[in-house]
């Protein structure tokens, strides 16, 4: 119990306030934003996804983007929580990379990042050896490449390079990459 000066007059009221119980504040509270009075973070309903995380995407990974493409077919996918990509080989015992969103500095569908060198040959080469195997037929090659630069120098950032089977496929990683 404690005394509070009205400021209207100088009699003292009593407050009384029981604090033997811990839950009153808290009930109290919960009753008030059941009733609209009192809007509380933890009264609210928890709040739901926008979207929903896709299934993982298998992507042909370039490990080198040069004369001589080499690379490996992966799963690409999104953590639940929306805070790691994770690139995982289709093998007994996977090599996984990672990369936290955060450190995705841009996300791009096209032409990869290296444009030092003539790339109309090793387009044309890369077209060949995948469009029979991985890509379908009316996958251009430019609109299946998805090229995501991550890193925490800005200057000289790594990137991951990508061939999806469909241009609708490098849609979905560019949204859930760019949107998330």
């Amino acid at each position: 119990m404690f005394l509070a000066n009205k400021a209207n007059s100088h009699e003292m009221t009593k407050i009384h306030h029981d604090f033997s119980s811990p839950t009153t504040p808290i009930k109290n509270a919960v009753d008030g934003a059941k009733r609209r009075l009192l809007q509380l973070p933890f009264a609210q309903p928890a709040l739901q996804r926008k979207h929903s995380i896709p299934p993982p995407i298998r992507v042909f990974k370039f490990d080198n983007f040069s004369d001589q493409p080499s690379g490996r077919i992966v799963d690409l996918v999104i953590s639940e929580d929306e805070l790691v990509l994770y690139a995982k080989t289709c093998e007994k015992n996977p090599h996984i990379e990672t990369i936290f969103i955060d450190e995705i500095i841009d996300v791009f569908i096209g032409s990869h990042a290296d444009s030092s060198k003539s790339k109309v040959g090793n387009d044309s080469q890369i077209q060949r050896i995948f469009a029979a195997t991985f890509t379908t037929a009316a996958c251009v090659l430019n609109d299946c490449i998805v090229t995501v630069m991550h890193g925490l120098d800005f200057v000289n950032p790594q990137s991951l390079v990508f061939l999806t089977k469909s241009a609708d496929e490098a849609k979905v990683i560019f949204d859930q990459l760019f949107f998330t």
